[in-house]
Parts: structure tokens; C-alpha cells; sequence
């Protein structure tokens, strides 16, 4: 039998290696290296680089002077906390095109490693022989995902933030707490949307989780402010206000990124159908005042999911593996889907999600066939609309039904979220049954003193 598994398991592995050497690296090596733009990475590697040398990455005028003099063309403005740019230093400080060399790199390694550790993750134990196999499926679906060869060709952060969620999800549910709170902290100055972590926190009350993740917390802002300065940090926050619902960064600049085409949050779908924003068709025209307002009572819906699907407290010995994978999966779709911004890349993020996610639907067991069966092709549909190729700035998609296609990746995001929503409350039904005290007879007297007396 032992034999046996061994044999499963180094076959799950070759053929990873297979799919890893094959149509991965065909599509997301060799095709995003033929066209890579680096549009996102500009940026980083600016912002990185004006930290590096005191100035704020904030100041228009620095971002422009420096993207002139090392002739990179036209750049996005700097929107993330300083922590991002000192953290990117080492490798920003090498020239543009060797340190674009080095992320892609990095983030191709982040991302095969991000999908490789939630496979033996969630079959260890359990049938670690799967692993392999589990994936191999999860590198194809990142070999065929668009969002990924996007990632790649634009340089952006979801490759690297996609492995620290693992790191995350491995850490929170082995109880190496002083590990998540380190991850948790630094995802959340890395990229700002993990924040919802620390809520999570403090709605489940997990004070030793808290305790750690404040500590890291500030070992990392000490040292970003020392490398920095406060000034810099609070030149932040008036760029943070620039991306709430319904506004753009560098709007004075003529930007619309709220209701780019490549924008998928549920605020530009609402803008473009509704509103008529970015050059699209309305169905109905109800001004941007309607259609923001849609978009925050959408977001109060995906908190009051969330709120309600977690309100299980934190116990002595965390929580049980079902739900915290679940709880897990709903907080990076949350994370995804609450704010302004929803690049169709960011859908990389999904990518370990939608792999424990297989695990789940694939070996839970439902009630029924019919519903493992329905589980299946609703995952399979997700996994679809986040993968497929979709021409978003087609001028052909600004219309009717084209309005739906052009933000493919939010409905794969909701579909996935809806997904994890029911996994969740199965979880919670089943953990109820398990906890249910069963009513034991009564015991019979072992003696005469024990029985009862009659009057």
C-alpha cells in the first residue's frame, strides 16, 4: 500500500513538472516575455527608487522627471505606502531592464510556489499522494489564466501577495501564530486590501493573533519610518482619499481608472451599465450618484457575508480546518471585491483559493451526489470566466450584452465567492451536527440503596 502511494504521489509530481515545463512555461514564460510592457512595474521601480534616495514617491514632478530621464515613456502615479518600495529596494536598484528581469522572475517563482504549497497543504494527512496531481490542475489553470500572462507582462504585486495568503492560510491553521501575524502585517502594508485580515481579527477576537500581528506591525512601520520619515507617510494618505468609489487617482490628469475598461469591480461594471461612464452605452441611465451608491450597498452586502459566515468565535485551539479554509477563501474574494479597484490581474490572487477550493469540493461530502455534481461545474464555470481570454477594451464590448463579457473576472470573483459562501455554511452545519451532544439513557441502579422507593 505504501509502495502504492509512493508511486501515485511520484506520478502527481512528473506530471506537474510536465505541465510546469510545458504549457505553463509556453504561455506564461515565453509569451509574456515576447511582450512585456512592464506598464505596472514603471512605476514600483520609480517609487522604489525616489524612497531610495529620500524624495517622496507622492511628488508628481519627481515621478516625471525620473521616468524622462531613464526614458520610460508614460508612468501610473505611486499608489502604495512606502513599506511596498522599501521592500521592492533590492531589486529596483538594479538598472530598469535587469531589475524587470528579476522580478519576473521572482514572481513567477512566487506564484508556482504559492500554488505547489496549498496542494500539500490541504492533502497532508489526508491523501498527500493527491498533492501532485492537485497541483499540476492548479498550474494548468495558471498556465491558461489571461490575468496571469497580464501580471507578467505588466510587472505588477499579485504573484508575491498570492504566496503570502498561503503563507497565511498554512500558518493561521497550524497555529503558528507569531508566522501569520508576520504575513498578516506584511501583506497588509504591502498591498493595503489584506487589511481586512486585522478585521477579521478583531471580529473573531483571536487576541493572540492580534497581539502578534500588532507586534509585527510595528516592527515594520518603525522601520519605515525611520527609513522614510513621517512626512512622506502622510503624503500618502490625500492619494489613498484620490481612490475611493466613484474617483480616480491623478484625475487632474485626465485619468478614469475607476471606470477603465480593465477595471472589474463591481463600481465600474455599476458606472459602465448605469451610468454611461467610460465611453459605454447605459442600459439605464441613472447618473454616477445612483451607480456609486449601488456600489456601497454592494459592498455592505459582501460584509454582511462575510460577518455572517464568521461570526463562529475564535476558540482555545483556533478554528477547525474546513471552516478557517473557507473563512480564508472569503476574505481574499472579499479583499478582491470591496474596493474602487479590481484590475482583471488581480485575479491571480484566486489562483490558491481556487486550488484548495477543488480540494474542498472534490472530497467534502455533500448531501448528495447531484450537489457535489452541480459544486463541481460551478467551480469548473469559475475557474472558466477567470482563465478565458476576454478583449475588455473592445470597443465592441461597450454595449447590450458586451457590458457583461467586459467584466468576465468579477462575475468569476462573485461566482467564487458565492461558491465559498455555501462551502462555509456547510462547514458550519456539519461542525454543529459533530458538537451536538447526543442524550444518553439513564442508568440503571447497580444496587438496592440506588433504587428508587415507592410510597
Amino acid at each position: 500500500m505504501i509502495h502504492r502511494a509512493l508511486l501515485l504521489a511520484l506520478v502527481g509530481w512528473l506530471l506537474a513538472g510536465v505541465v510546469l515545463l510545458t504549457v505553463y512555461r509556453a504561455n506564461q514564460v515565453d509569451a509574456p516575455r515576447a511582450s512585456m510592457h512592464s506598464n505596472d512595474f514603471k512605476h514600483l521601480w520609480i517609487g522604489a527608487r525616489l524612497i531610495h534616495l529620500g524624495e517622496s514617491p507622492y511628488d508628481e514632478s519627481h515621478l516625471f522627471d525620473m521616468a524622462a530621464s531613464h526614458r520610460l515613456g508614460g508612468i501610473n502615479p505611486y499608489v502604495y505606502l512606502p513599506f511596498t518600495g522599501l521592500v521592492m529596494t533590492p531589486v529596483t536598484q538594479r538598472s530598469f531592464p535587469e531589475a524587470v528581469r528579476r522580478w519576473f522572475w521572482i514572481s513567477h517563482a512566487a506564484i508556482v510556489l504559492a500554488i505547489a504549497l496549498a496542494a500539500v497543504h490541504v492533502t497532508w494527512g489526508a491523501r498527500l499522494w493527491a498533492a501532485g496531481f492537485l497541483a499540476a490542475l492548479g498550474l494548468l489553470f495558471a498556465a491558461e489564466m489571461m490575468p496571469l500572462t497580464r501580471q507578467f507582462t505588466a510587472g505588477q504585486l499579485n504573484c508575491v501577495l498570492a504566496f503570502v495568503l498561503v503563507v497565511i492560510l498554512i500558518s493561521v491553521e497550524r497555529r503558528w501564530l507569531w508566522l501569520a501575524g508576520g504575513a498578516i502585517a506584511f501583506a497588509t502594508l504591502f498591498k493595503l486590501s489584506p487589511g481586512i485580515f486585522l478585521l477579521w481579527i478583531l471580529w473573531k477576537r483571536a487576541w493572540r493573533l492580534l497581539t502578534w500581528t500588532g507586534v509585527w506591525l510595528a516592527v515594520f512601520l518603525a522601520w519605515s519610518l525611520l527609513q522614510v520619515g513621517l512626512r512622506v507617510h502622510l503624503e500618502f494618505w490625500p492619494l489613498l482619499r484620490e481612490m475611493r468609489i466613484g474617483h480616480s487617482t491623478w484625475a487632474h490628469h485626465g485619468m478614469a481608472y475607476h471606470v477603465d475598461a480593465f477595471n472589474q469591480s463591481m463600481g465600474a461594471f455599476l458606472l459602465h451599465a448605469f451610468a454611461g461612464e467610460g465611453g459605454t452605452q447605459a442600459w439605464l441611465n441613472l447618473g454616477p450618484a445612483i451607480a456609486n451608491a449601488l456600489t456601497v450597498l454592494f459592498a455592505l452586502g459582501v460584509l454582511a457575508c462575510l460577518i455572517f459566515v464568521t461570526r463562529r468565535g475564535w476558540e482555545r485551539d483556533g478554528l477547525p480546518a474546513e471552516t478557517w479554509r473557507a473563512e480564508w477563501a472569503m476574505l481574499v474574494c472579499a479583499s478582491l471585491l470591496i474596493p474602487s479597484l479590481l484590475w482583471d490581474h488581480y485575479a491571480v490572487q484566486l489562483l490558491p483559493v481556487l486550488v484548495v477550493g477543488l480540494w474542498s469540493v472534490l472530497t467534502r461530502p455533500p448531501p448528495s451526489l447531484s450537489m457535489r455534481i452541480a459544486a463541481a461545474v460551478l467551480w469548473a464555470a469559475a475557474v472558466f470566466l477567470l482563465t478565458v481570454p476576454v478583449p475588455h477594451g473592445a470597443e465592441s464590448l461597450r454595449s447590450g450584452l458586451g457590458l457583461v463579457v467586459m467584466s468576465a473576472r468579477l462575475w468569476g470573483v462573485l461566482l467564487v465567492f458565492g461558491l465559498v459562501f455555501g462551502l462555509c455554511l456547510w462547514s458550519q452545519r456539519r461542525c454543529l451536527c459533530h458538537e451536538a451532544p447526543t442524550a444518553s439513557p439513564p442508568e440503571e441502579p447497580t444496587n438496592a440503596t440506588d433504587a428508587p422507593r415507592h410510597a
